[in-house]
């Protein structure tokens, strides 16, 4: 077979296959078995949207759609700065989040 054209495409993870749909169902009933109790006193943003998790969320489908969805940490950054956190620590070896929050500073 002779390429003619190539051209590599742009994608952050493989959060359309049809495994990544099966594991997300099968994450759905893991978490369908465990008590998940909201507290308005906590806040905690969304890996999908960046938004706050509301009482009426329904926190395990959300967790189970996250196989499937990439990580919007542009949006949970954004949404802790409009929620007055001035903070960050980066648990980990490669400071992806420290170069996430200067290049925000930057924009």
């Amino acid at each position: 077979m002779n390429a003619k054209k190539v051209m590599p495409l742009n994608t952050a993870g493989p959060f359309h296959t049809e495994k990544l749909i099966k594991c997300s169902e099968v994450l759905k009933e893991e978490l369908d078995k465990v008590s998940v109790n909201f507290n308005d006193d906590i806040q905690v943003a969304k890996n999908i949207d960046g938004k706050l998790y509301e009482s009426t969320d329904d926190i395990r489908d959300i967790l189970s759609k996250h196989i499937m969805n990439p990580v919007r940490f542009d949006f949970v950054l954004q949404t802790m700065l409009d929620n007055g956190v001035d903070t960050f620590v980066e648990v980990g070896p490669r400071q992806v989040i420290i170069r996430i929050c200067k290049k925000n500073e930057q924009t």
